[in-house]
């Protein structure tokens, strides 16, 4: 859909998951979102960027937390533990920016992050309300289907590794290439 790997600019109607679900080959598939935002947490004025990932709480995409409850229904959050730094922990508040939306860190999950940025990852439904309310998006919108096993691209679509899709991040190149100069 013209998205060049990039999830937060992919859309995708979340139909597509039961199209690609029913391949021969695919042994699972789940919705996916992405999406940046700010934060704040609490009270406080000072805003923090983050990566939204959206997934289903009941599907292998959900991640298993080291600490706290991994997502369940509401509004609560796992945190990427860079998140931790920026003093936010389990049990607090937080407040996507823009829409007011509050959300409650339940757990914190390591190596999550996207697009360089610290990560929540959130329930399907409460992002997909967020970018409805807020970015004009349609409800029912996904930015990719993850999948376990061989999937062929629906019409429309592209077929993408995890790796290739790393590897299309803006500024990756660029980076990958001033580390292996220094």
């Amino acid at each position: 859909d013209g998205s060049d790997y990039q999830l937060d600019r992919s859309t995708l109607s979340v139909d597509i998951v039961e199209e690609v679900a029913g391949q021969e080959g695919v042994d699972d598939a789940a919705p996916f979102g992405a999406t940046a935002a700010n934060i704040r947490n609490g009270d406080s004025d000072d805003l923090i960027g983050v990566s939204l990932i959206a997934v289903d709480p009941e599907s292998f995409a959900a991640p298993d937390p080291e600490s706290g409850d991994p997502l369940g229904e509401g509004n609560g959050v796992v945190i990427d533990g860079t998140l931790e730094n920026e003093g936010v922990g389990v049990g607090d508040t937080l407040v996507l920016d823009p829409g007011g939306v509050e959300l409650e860190v339940v757990g914190t999950a390591t190596d999550n992050s996207y697009r360089l940025a610290p990560t929540l990852i959130m329930p399907l439904g409460v992002w997909q309300e967020f970018r409805a309310e807020t970015g004009g998006a349609e409800p029912d919108e996904i930015s990719a289907v993850l999948v376990q096993g061989e999937a062929e691209a629906p019409d429309g679509t592209m077929v993408a590794s995890s790796t290739e899709i790393v590897e299309n991040l803006p500024g990756y190149s660029e980076q990958a290439l001033t580390l292996m100069l220094i």
